[in-house]
């Protein structure tokens, strides 16, 4: 009686087993089984949102929004218009195939805005769910200059600790700018600059480190820069750290 138990509980437990292998067999083909994509066309953007950062009420922002048909169709892109304030236009063919690339290239001119905008271009487009794409240009149109941030807080250090903080002094109308010189404490700081040149932008980076063996206690200082804007001769940066030992 024994014997016979034994021997029904093992096929009990082979009976589990090919069930649990049959299982995970099923699901391994139906894992591997190719899903078939839509036969549709898909359009994909690197980006939909650019963002200038600053500029000046004499440039010209110039940005080309990249796409890819990601379909199995071809794409075809039926019309581009703008809001009021920017022009954009279709820069490659309006027929793309699948897997092809296209262009819309957008200008904004700052002449007629001041403070933050934002700008919208919409694209049409033959794809069945999403036939509207609306692409965006935004930043802030400011005059003369701009540091960004207009401060640099270094918080509370340790004396001793390589800090290094940096601004940026962007450069906002077509004429050249010029630092001329930049008043710092050099027993407190050592400063350094470079040029920068982006897409749409210009300017210095200023990088400020403070000196291993700056004063303990709370610092309260500026930092001068001096620049050939007849405006904006001089720009103020504020500089703040609690030194501690």
């Amino acid at each position: 009686m024994m014997d016979t138990a034994n021997t029904q509980m093992d096929i009990k437990i082979l009976f589990l087993i090919l069930c649990v292998f049959l299982f995970t067999s099923c699901a391994s083909l139906e894992s591997n089984i190719p899903v078939e994509k839509p036969s549709i066309p898909q359009i994909t953007f690197q980006e939909t949102i650019y963002d200038f950062g600053f500029a000046g009420p004499e440039q010209k922002i110039v940005h080309t929004f990249k796409f890819t048909n990601a379909g199995s169709q071809p794409l075809k892109i039926e019309k581009v218009s703008t809001d009021c304030g920017c022009t954009a236009a279709l820069v490659s063919d309006k027929l793309i195939p699948p897997g092809g690339n296209g262009e819309i290239r957008a200008v904004l001119e700052t002449r007629r805005f001041e403070g933050k905008q934002e700008k919208h271009v919409m694209v049409y487009s033959n794809v069945p769910e999403t036939p509207e794409t609306i692409l965006t240009i935004k930043g802030t149109i400011k005059q003369y200059l701009v540091v960004v941030p207009q401060g640099v807080s270094f918080g509370k250090i340790k004396r001793g600790e390589p800090l290094k903080r940096s601004v940026r002094l962007f450069q906002l109308s077509n004429d050249r700018l010029i630092l001329r010189r930049i008043e710092a404490d050099n027993n407190f700081y050592k400063v350094t600059t470079s040029r920068f040149s982006e897409e749409n932008s210009q300017g210095f980076d200023i990088d400020i480190t403070l000196r291993p063996d700056v004063p303990l206690g709370i610092l309260n200082d500026v930092i001068t820069l001096h620049t050939n804007v007849k405006k904006r001769p001089r720009i103020d940066v504020m500089i703040w750290a609690d030194v501690k030992e």
